[in-house]
């Protein structure tokens, strides 16, 4: 795996393994529970996160099988990932972009765990695979911010994470 992205990614499952030590310390059981009718539970927001990342690396896959010819990051691309990161550390609640809005509240804090492990699987794998040619291309697809690299989008993930974070520690103080 290219250095670059192997500190991305590394730096994201820090972050996803210490929020599932916190996790594992409260009750299960309340997981599922909402705060309030317009709010969603620590499983959805799992599943909201695990959907986003696993549209990620489908999207990426696609691409890179379908063409070989990407358009280069540029400063516009810089530019747009400086506004959706300065949008996402702002303390306002965000609708989530469509394709991972229906985040489901079926599953069990265990099955969501490993959906979302099964998931970051794959983002390594791919990640372990990907072409170094392509690193300064725009490969990664935002639903409302438009393309970026493959180390962007790492940053992004992190930053979407962190946007989270709070909302995971919100919904747990709430419902425990």
């Amino acid at each position: 795996m290219n250095k670059k992205l192997q500190h991305e990614f590394e730096a994201l499952e820090k972050s996803r393994l210490a929020l599932f030590a916190e996790l594992d310390k409260l009750d299960a059981s309340k997981m599922n529970t909402k705060p309030d009718e317009n709010s969603w539970s620590v499983i959805q927001v799992m599943d909201h996160l695990t959907l986003a990342e696993r549209n990620s690396v489908l999207y990426i896959k696609k691409k890179m099988s379908v063409s070989d010819k990407f358009k280069k990051a540029n400063l516009n691309t810089e530019w747009r990932l400086f506004l959706l990161k300065a949008a996402l550390k702002l303390p306002l609640k965000w609708k989530a972009p469509k394709v991972v809005a229906d985040a489901r509240n079926d599953n069990n804090y265990e099955q969501a765990k490993a959906a979302w492990n099964e998931v970051r699987n794959n983002l390594r794998e791919l990640l372990e695979t990907f072409p170094e040619e392509y690193l300064d291309s725009e490969i990664f697809k935002h639903p409302l911010a438009g393309k970026f690299t493959i180390v962007q989008a790492l940053g992004f993930m992190q930053t979407h994470f962190n946007h989270h974070l709070g909302q995971f520690r919100r919904i747990n103080k709430a419902v425990q």
